[in-house]
C-alpha cells in the first residue's frame, strides 16, 4: 500500500508541474560542449526525469554473431563532454523493489556526453524486465562526475521514475489486425508485466472457441495457449476482462483485447519442384507438400497422385505431406505430381484450387561406396557398403558384387533399402589392393541394370 501510495503523490506531482527533466543551460552549440566556462549539467535523461511509465524504449534489442538479446537500457545525457570514467564511479541506480543497481562496467557513453547505463540485479545478472508493479527507481549522478574540463556536476542530479504503475497486458503475439498466421503456428501468446497463475484463466476468453490449454512460463509472466487447433480463413479475437488478478494481488484497471486472422487453406510449397533439367531427383527420393494448415491424411490418399502411375506412400507430419515412391521412381523419366482440390484440412476445408507440378528423375546409378575409391589404411576387418540412388531387386546382389583377389564374403541387404553391404569372411589380408566390381546385372526395383559398371579400389594396412 506503500508502494502505491507513493506511486499516487508522483501523479499528483506530474500533474502540477508536467514531465520535464532538468534542462540545464543551451550551451554555444557544439563548441560549448568542451568550454571551460560551463559548468556540466545533465540535459535529458530516458525515461524522463520524475515521470510515470509504462515506456516501450526501455527495452533494446541488441544483435551480433550471437542470437539477438534484449537488454534493459536508461539514458543520460549531458550538456558536455564527461570524463567517462568519472561518470561511471558517480552512477547510482536503486528501486523501492530493492532488486537492481548500476554497474560501471556496463555503463557506456557514445561521443562523451550521451550515456547509457543498463542495469543489473542486486546479485550481477542483467536486470530482466518488466520492473514490479508500482516501483519507484531513483536514478543519482554524484558531484563525483567531472566534465573533460575538470568542471564537478554541482549540484549533483537526482530524478526517479516509475516503470510499471500498474499491471497490464505488455505484449501480445500473433501482432493486434495481422491477417496471414499460419493455422500451424500454435496459439496465442500473451506477456504480462507481472506474474500470473491458473487465478487468470477465468478471466480469459477466446473467441471462436478453442479446445487447449493456457500454459505458464517466463517466471509466470506469458501465457502460452497449448494444444490449440486454429481454422484457416478465421478471425479469432483473445480477450483479459478487467479485474484479472497477478499472483501479488493486483488487479487488470482495464480491458484488454486483441484479434490476429488466419490465411486460407492452400498449397505453399513443393519441394524439390518444378522439372530443374534431365538429371534432378534420385530415384528414392522423395517429395515433400507443405501446406497452409495441418491436413487430412484420409483425403491425401485420395488427393495425391503421380503420372506415369508409380505406388506411392504418404505419410503426414503435421502441414507437410512426404511423398514416397514405394518401389523408387523410374529412371529419366519426367513425372507430373497433381494435388486435387478435394484435399482437406484436419478442420475439413478443402484447397482453393488443384495443382500440378513436373520434376525429372535421373538414371539408375551407384551413388558411393564405403571405403572410398583410392582409400589407403582400411582395416582388414572392414566392411563394404554400397550406396545407389534407389531401392534394389535384392536378387540381382550377389551376382553382380565382384572383388580381386577373390575373398570369401556375407551380404547384407534388405527389401526397399537403396543400398548393401558385404562382410569379408573372416577378414581381408594385411597390405593389399583390392578392386571391387558392381556390374551391369545389379538392378533396382523398377527398372534394368546399371548402364555402367562401377569400380572403386581400396588398400589395407
Amino acid at each position: 500500500m506503500k508502494t502505491i501510495a507513493l506511486v499516487l503523490v508522483l501523479f499528483a506531482l506530474l500533474a502540477a508541474a508536467g514531465c520535464e527533466g532538468p534542462q540545464g543551460p543551451e550551451g554555444r552549440g557544439l563548441g560549448s560542449l568542451d568550454d571551460p566556462s560551463i559548468a556540466p549539467a545533465v540535459i535529458y535523461t530516458y525515461p524522463v526525469a520524475n515521470s510515470i511509465g509504462p515506456y516501450p524504449g526501455l527495452e533494446k534489442q541488441l544483435c551480433g554473431d550471437q542470437p539477438c538479446w534484449y537488454v534493459t537500457e536508461i539514458l543520460v545525457r549531458f550538456n558536455k563532454f564527461m570524463d567517462i570514467a568519472s561518470v561511471r564511479r558517480s552512477v547510482k541506480l536503486s528501486s523501492s523493489s530493492g532488486d537492481l543497481r548500476a554497474d560501471s562496467n556496463r555503463i557506456g557513453s557514445t561521443g562523451g556526453d550521451y550515456f547509457y547505463i543498463r542495469p543489473v540485479e542486486t546479485i550481477g545478472y542483467n536486470y530482466q524486465l518488466p520492473f514490479p508493479v508500482g516501483a519507484i527507481c531513483t536514478l543519482q549522478v554524484g558531484q563525483g562526475a567531472t566534465d573533460i574540463n575538470g568542471n564537478h556536476l554541482v549540484p549533483p542530479y537526482s530524478m526517479t521514475f516509475v516503470p510499471e504503475p500498474y499491471f497490464r497486458v505488455r505484449g501480445f503475439y500473433p501482432p493486434a489486425g495481422i491477417t496471414d498466421v499460419h493455422p500451424v503456428f500454435g496459439g496465442p501468446i500473451i506477456y504480462f508485466n507481472s506474474p500470473v497463475d491458473s487465478g487468470i484463466f477465468p478471466y480469459i476468453s477466446i473467441t471462436p472457441a478453442l479446445s487447449g490449454t493456457w500454459v505458464n512460463y517466463d517466471r509466470g509472466m506469458t501465457l502460452y495457449y497449448s494444444g490449440a487447433r486454429l481454422d484457416n480463413s478465421t478471425e479469432y479475437t483473445v480477450k483479459v476482462k478487467r479485474g484479472a488478478p497477478d499472483t501479488l494481488g493486483h488487479t487488470l484497471p482495464a480491458p484488454f483485447a486483441s484479434s490476429f486472422g488466419t490465411v486460407t487453406f492452400d498449397l505453399t510449397r513443393i519441394s524439390p519442384g518444378y522439372y530443374y533439367g534431365a538429371d534432378s531427383l534420385d530415384l528414392d527420393t522423395p517429395i515433400y507438400a507443405e501446406f497452409t494448415s495441418n491436413i487430412d491424411s484420409a483425403s491425401a490418399s485420395r488427393s495425391i497422385s503421380v503420372s506415369p502411375a508409380t505406388p506411392l506412400r504418404l505419410r503426414r507430419v503435421g502441414n507437410q505431406v512426404e511423398i514416397s515412391p514405394a518401389l523408387g521412381w523410374m529412371e529419366s523419366t519426367v513425372y507430373r505430381l497433381s494435388v486435387d482440390s478435394s484435399l482437406e484440412s484436419s478442420a475439413g476445408r478443402r484447397l482453393p484450387r488443384s495443382y500440378e507440378y513436373n520434376f525429372a528423375t535421373r538414371r539408375f546409378m551407384v551413388r558411393g561406396s564405403y571405403p572410398q575409391d583410392s582409400s589407403q589404411e582400411v582395416p582388414v576387418n572392414n566392411n563394404i557398403s554400397i550406396y545407389t540412388n534407389a531401392p534394389l531387386d535384392t536378387a540381382s546382389i550377389r551376382g553382380a558384387f565382384h572383388i580381386e583377389p577373390a575373398v570369401p564374403v556375407s551380404f547384407r541387404f534388405y527389401e526397399g533399402v537403396s543400398g548393401f553391404g558385404v562382410d569379408p569372411l573372416p577378414a581381408f589380408q594385411y597390405q593389399t589392393w583390392y578392386t571391387v566390381r558392381i556390374d551391369t546385372t545389379l538392378r533396382y526395383k523398377l527398372g534394368p541394370g546399371l548402364s555402367e559398371e562401377y569400380v572403386f579400389r581400396f588398400r589395407t594396412w
